[in-house]
């Protein structure tokens, strides 16, 4: 589980069809990719966040 660093909930409501979605795209658990990774990576530098990807 990731730590709240926010300090409010930022679930959101509809997360439950979002993980639906990943699952019907087959995208949960896929390789890794660069670009993708390269993106994410970005966006830990930006937002000063822990993690910004897939755990």
């Amino acid at each position: 589980m990731i730590e709240d660093t926010f300090g409010m909930n930022i679930i959101p409501d509809n997360d439950s069809e979002r993980l639906q979605a990943l699952k019907r795209y087959r995208i949960m658990d896929s390789p890794s990719e660069a670009s993708f990774d390269n993106i994410a990576r970005l966006c830990t530098q930006i937002f000063n966040v822990p993690n910004s990807g897939p755990g």
